[in-house]
């Protein structure tokens, strides 16, 4: 039998998300801060967002990214949190009409666009929390 504290995770799900810049874009050395603010202002949750969602950020370590240039990252999601990620996955494929939060300054916003979401563990397109293998 496992640990609650493990059996609170499963089913692990996870989707790799890839958006692409529409700008010439400087991020700093370490991405999943603003990854993360960037994400809770597209789904305007920002209290529950870390019970049921988290990220990954391979591309951390990565600053300079041209127009055109991908972005990916995995999100993963905890049980229960399948209507914030059905939300925010609806928000990104509406980017960069559905960004709240604009201006210069912040390097991720309305210089971004959807190219897919995908299950992590099959590779296979998704569109919904449903779609994820567990």
């Amino acid at each position: 039998m496992l640990p609650v504290f493990i059996a609170s995770f499963l089913p692990l799900r996870a989707a790799v998300i890839e958006l692409r810049f529409t700008a010439a874009t400087q991020l700093p050395l370490y991405h999943p801060p603003i990854l993360t603010a960037f994400l809770r202002s597209l789904i305007e949750d920002e209290n529950t967002y870390a019970e049921f969602l988290w990220t990954d950020a391979p591309e951390s370590g990565g600053q300079g990214y041209a127009a055109g240039d991908g972005y990916r990252f995995t999100l993963y999601l905890l049980p229960g949190g399948e209507a914030m990620f059905n939300r925010l996955l609806s928000q990104l494929r509406d980017l960069p009409d559905s960004v709240v939060r604009r201006g210069e300054k912040l390097p991720l916003r309305d210089n971004l666009t959807w190219v897919q979401a995908s299950d992590l563990f099959s590779g296979q397109a998704i569109s919904a929390a449903a779609d994820l293998t567990h």
